[in-house]
């Protein structure tokens, strides 16, 4: 199932670098536990063999920067996403930002703590911080849950397992590098979640209920930062392959390299320059295993490269 979550915005704060254009952009996360459908009929198993399913998962997503155009950063201010990992695919709107090519996502799981200890009352009904049902808010000296995890483990599967984990020293980020893809007008960055390992190294075979900052819930969360998030692997050229594309010299006189010949997989097939003001300069389409670009005028330029359609690799290059 697909669910479209809109997030409110109150601001948004960006970098400026010349002229982008507008872009509606997406942010959507594929949640599965080891590839399988998160839902209450799902038996996984952690790195430790020990078995369970979940019954409830959600979490909080706040504090979106986008890494755009050449390294630049755009930050998506005043947002909150609480977010329900059995929905499967969730979509959550950003909003349509001033940028032309996305590169990476950053976003901290949980409430921000100049939000996280507010009273929930004053939040109107289906903002994600409004009181919830069941609840996500833990008192006002601990504020929000982070996450909720709910499920049954055990050799019958009978052991009752809760993992609560909420406090703002748990509060942190996530880095993602992923070019946006451009589907139906939109702009998305397609991310995975598998949430096995969000039980990573978590002893829970005979049950835990742990609610709080530290202990199994700590490790829980630090967990979903460093495991539990991916790039989707959607574009034809595989994501480790990106590396293989180089461009050089750079600085340049005005002749480009652009060398793909080591991606194994599918190859570019067009290359796009623009200008610092956000304009297109020109569009080169490839041929054999490297392709020479030629740009007359000195200055900064980012040289997108592409295959069927899709944004593989961004990279900003200097011609003297």
């Amino acid at each position: 199932m697909k669910r479209l979550l809109y997030v409110t915005m109150i601001s948004l704060v960006f970098t400026p670098w010349g002229f982008s254009q507008s872009n509606d952009v997406v942010l959507k996360i594929d949640h599965t536990l080891s590839g399988m459908e998160v839902d209450a009929n799902t038996v996984a198993a952690n790195n430790m063999g020990h078995e369970f399913y979940l019954t409830r998962l959600e979490y909080y997503i706040s504090d979106i920067l986008i890494s755009y155009d050449g390294g630049q950063e755009l930050k998506v201010d005043e947002v909150w996403a609480l977010v329900d990992a059995f929905e499967g695919e969730v979509e959550i709107e950003l909003g349509e930002l001033d940028l032309n090519n996305v590169e990476g996502i950053t976003f901290s799981l949980g409430v921000d703590p100049a939000h996280n200890h507010l009273d929930p009352t004053i939040w109107p009904s289906g903002h994600p911080l409004a009181p919830q049902f069941p609840s996500m808010h833990w008192g006002w000296a601990a504020g929000y849950r982070f996450i909720a995890l709910e499920g049954y483990s055990g050799t019958d599967l009978n052991q009752r397992v809760e993992i609560h984990g909420l406090g703002d020293s748990n509060y942190g980020s996530v880095t993602i590098r992923k070019a946006g893809v451009e589907r139906n007008g939109k702009t998305y960055i397609d991310l995975e979640a598998d949430f096995t390992k969000a039980l990573k190294s978590i002893s829970i075979n005979g049950g835990l209920i742990v609610h709080g900052e530290g202990a199994q819930a700590k490790t829980c969360l630090d967990n979903c930062r460093v495991d539990v998030f991916s790039p989707s692997l959607n574009t034809s050229t595989d994501f480790e392959e990106i590396q293989n594309i180089k461009v050089y010299p750079n600085p340049s006189s005005g002749v480009l390299n652009v060398d793909y010949r080591d991606v194994l997989g599918e190859k570019p097939d067009e290359i796009m320059i623009t200008d610092v003001m956000g304009r297109n300069i020109q569009r080169v389409q490839t041929s054999g295993s490297k392709q020479e670009v030629l740009i007359q005028n000195p200055g900064s330029y980012l040289i997108t490269i592409l295959s069927n359609g899709q944004i593989i690799k961004c990279e900003m290059v200097l011609i003297e």
